[in-house]
């Protein structure tokens, strides 16, 4: 049996510990993906406990996942994380690749200098298109690219965004060639057995359009504009699925405008996602700033496809027009006119559908992004 050809480090430099059975982690699912290449991979994240632990997930052939949660202090005020145990692991492993998150994280400047000392190409991976808002915040991100960002500049050697936005970010911030590395999903951890038809529990007929909305009820996401759709469209079934601060307020809101057509599930169990989605017409996406979307993914891997607001995330992965829409404002009147004409037209909703399917499963999975990503971790060696 072949050795693996990579060992590669991603460090979560969050300070918000994650769930190992969270089926929507980005550093699981590209790791799990990278098996196939024969690519060792080590997901180091924040953890609330007081030694780090270590859990296998998966391993193909000698290659292996596996999630090291460590110990992590939240720097006060600024939520910056300090995973001091870190740096001890990553010294003591022979990688070949440390990938890191976001150009205004304490642990990636840390962690880079680190690379650096130690001979190990460092790869940035960045989401946010543009400065944390708040003062606070802005403080703190003056001090940081006065003091640190020109190491951390220095010390990287691949700089990838997770968008267009992400990369021309990453450019302004004076970081060299920075290329675009897309977020894909992981479909493993939907595969199930579990079959629910949903329009039969939700009493829900067949020729009824049935509209979703999947994620965090928050205000960025807009649940008031959803609402009102609704009102605007008794004829259509929406439904919401998912938990957030915004949810007592929108429960009260539908139960005052007395919403008949308007379903709020809570938290949905993850193994009956899948068929949520096949049996929606359409997904709504209404939100002010997505640095990229995984829900939008899911829907459009199950084959129902998405209306979003044009933010930096949806743009990368929907082709307007042919895989999905993009709304230019969060103008009711705009999303209504959109959703009567796609709705209005089975033929194109169909056609979008498919074409929504192909784009995911051809480009968009952790498994056709790892090609890229094996490929970068064979030019960091090189480099």
């Amino acid at each position: 049996m072949p050795l693996p050809q990579h060992r590669l480090a991603i460090v979560r430099t969050l300070a918000s510990p994650i769930d190992r059975r969270f089926y929507n982690s980005q550093e699981l699912g590209l790791g799990r993906a990278l098996l196939q290449h024969q690519v060792s991979t080590d997901v180091y994240v924040a953890s609330t406990k007081s030694e780090v632990t270590e859990t296998l997930i998966a391993e193909q052939g000698d290659a292996s996942l596996k999630l090291i949660e460590c110990p992590c202090r939240s720097l006060p005020l600024i939520s910056q994380a300090w995973m001091p145990k870190v740096a001890q692991r990553l010294v003591s492993t022979d990688y070949d690749l440390i990938h890191v998150n976001e150009s205004n994280e304490i642990e990636s400047w840390r962690i880079a200098k680190l690379a650096r000392r130690s001979n190990v190409p460092l790869l940035l991976y960045q989401g946010m298109h543009k400065p944390i808002e708040g003062r606070l915040q802005s403080c703190f991100q003056a001090v940081f690219d006065r003091l640190m960002l020109p190491s951390l500049r220095h010390n990287t050697t691949i700089a990838c965004g997770k968008t267009q936005r992400a990369a021309q970010y990453l450019e302004e911030r004076g970081f060299a060639a920075p290329r675009v590395m897309p977020v894909g999903l992981d479909p493993t951890p939907l595969e199930t057995d579990t079959a629910v038809d949903w329009r039969e529990k939700l009493s829900i007929a067949k020729h009824t359009k049935m509209v979703l909305y999947v994620g965090v009820l928050e205000e960025r996401r807009n649940p008031d504009l959803i609402l009102e759709l609704a009102a605007r469209n008794p004829e259509f079934m929406f439904v919401i699925a998912g938990t957030g601060p915004a949810e007592q307020k929108t429960r009260e809101e539908c139960d005052r405008r007395q919403l008949k057509n308007l379903q709020l599930l809570g938290q949905v169990p993850q193994n009956t996602l899948p068929d949520l989605y096949r049996n929606s017409d359409l997904s709504l996406l209404p939100s002010d700033y997505e640095i990229y979307g995984m829900t939008v993914l899911e829907s459009m891997y199950f084959g129902t496809p998405v209306m979003a607001s044009r933010t930096a995330g949806p743009e990368s992965i929907i082709d307007h027009d042919r895989n999905g829409w993009l709304i230019d404002s969060m103008s009711v009147d705009d999303w209504n006119q959109t959703l009567l004409q796609v709705t209005g037209s089975p033929t194109t909703l169909t056609d979008v559908a498919k074409a929504a399917e192909k784009k995911i499963h051809e480009k968009l999975t952790w498994k056709a992004i790892a090609e890229d990503y094996s490929a970068l971790l064979e030019t960091a060696g090189r480099s």
